[in-house]
């Protein structure tokens, strides 16, 4: 999983991360314990920084939250994309302008819409209900926000069933067949500018080929509605690229996304006539092999397969008993 070398060892016995030995650290701070690396966070985001040179990123914050890490990330110029008023504000608190936070979300609130109002931030909205309430909040304050529609483009991301969430039986965005209606309705709304665009097809993502259709679509649409006279700023891609858990396993690389992703964006983006700025959301990439959990084992019961009892649980890390990823 670790393919920087030094990352993480063995030497003498003792797990190493970073240089530092991990039995030190829980003899200091005790057990259960998350460690993690920030040089690996850096390293991570400053990979992703040169396969999209001339793109945005922002880092989905639901892979983790943590203050520290979020404030790491904003040092190296990270935006964010929230999926909550809590994510929200710790992305507020580790210093990324509202500017480059982009709300997401199928379900927000009202109380969430109007924090996102208040502070600035752009909203991907998700549905026609959304859009409404948005701008009633929004109108009732004498205010305008920024927005992107969130577009289901019905694209496999070929990737676990759980969290393949751009196919058209997910919960997340407007349908594709829907969005220029959407965005015909948007431009007639107080307190509505609609100036990008937004999709996220899914998680954990290993073969590249899905953001080739995934972007075409998206560019069909951004033609299409340009042509309506809506003037678009961003196009947001999501991300979803996913990391190796299993020894030897092969994964693309930023670099791998950027080859498929930037020729199709630049020629269309030359084609329609517009200077549109892409956005992409690593998250997992970004974290995900930076962090470790230290537990304590208490018992060792040995019956037809062996038992091992730690002093840490699925609260403490509750993916893989959620969906298996």
């Amino acid at each position: 999983m670790f393919t920087i070398q030094n990352h993480l060892e063995k030497r003498n016995g003792h797990l190493i991360i970073a240089g530092v030995d991990t039995t030190n650290l829980t003899q200091e701070f005790g057990t259960p314990l998350y460690v993690t690396n920030e040089q690996r966070i850096r390293d991570n985001f400053n990979t992703y920084q040169k396969a999209f040179s001339h793109a945005d990123l922002y880092y989905a914050a639901k892979a983790n939250y943590n203050l520290t890490i979020m404030r790491i990330l904003a040092q190296e110029g990270a935006g964010a994309d929230v999926f909550s008023d809590g994510e929200l504000y710790m992305a507020l608190l580790a210093g990324i302008p509202g500017d480059r936070i982009l709300f997401n979300g199928n379900s927000k609130t009202d109380r969430e819409l109007a924090m996102a109002v208040e502070t600035g931030v752009r909203i991907s909205v998700d549905s026609l209900d959304e859009l409404h309430a948005l701008s009633r909040i929004a109108s009732s304050g004498q205010k305008t926000v920024d927005i992107a529609f969130r577009v289901n483009p019905d694209v496999s991301p070929k990737t676990h069933p759980k969290i393949s969430t751009g196919l058209k039986t997910s919960k997340f965005g407007i349908p594709h067949q829907d969005v220029v209606a959407a965005y015909k309705e948007a431009v007639e709304l107080p307190g509505i500018n609609p100036i990008g665009m937004h999709c996220h097809i899914g998680s954990q993502i290993l073969d590249t080929s899905p953001f080739s259709e995934a972007i075409n679509r998206m560019m069909d649409l951004v033609e299409q509605v340009t042509r309506l006279g809506v003037e678009l700023e961003f196009l947001d891609l999501g991300s979803g690229l996913g990391i190796p858990y299993k020894k030897g396993e092969m994964v693309p690389t930023p670099q791998d996304l950027a080859d498929i992703v930037l020729p199709i964006f630049n020629k269309r983006s030359q084609a329609i006539g517009i200077k549109l700025k892409l956005i992409i959301e690593p998250g997992r990439y970004i974290v995900g092999d930076t962090t470790i959990l230290l537990t304590t084992v208490n018992t060792v019961k040995t019956a037809i397969k062996k038992f091992v009892g730690v002093d840490a649980g699925f609260n403490l890390l509750i993916r893989p008993a959620m969906y298996d990823s």
